[in-house]
């Protein structure tokens, strides 16, 4: 899932790319997070950067940072 904030351009791509998410910062969690490293790990893997705007603990933070346009950010359900 990506979280975005209102009107932002990912907003309503369904399906964005790394290659998409690779333009925006990111509001991220802290490292050594399960979250962390899989994120890490995505944009390694297809030779992307990762920008990091931020880093949060907590994704209520996360939520709010995204909200007020500090950075993009992804998660899983399942993670």
């Amino acid at each position: 899932m990506l979280i975005v904030p209102r009107g932002h351009e990912l907003a309503g791509k369904k399906r964005p790319t790394l290659r998409d998410l690779a333009r925006h910062a990111f509001v991220i969690p802290p490292a050594g997070s399960t979250s962390r490293r899989l994120i890490e790990a995505a944009f390694l893997r297809a030779g992307l950067r990762l920008e990091i705007a931020l880093e949060a603990g907590g994704w209520e933070i996360v939520k709010r940072l995204v909200r007020a346009g500090v950075g993009v950010e992804m998660m899983s359900m399942g993670w």
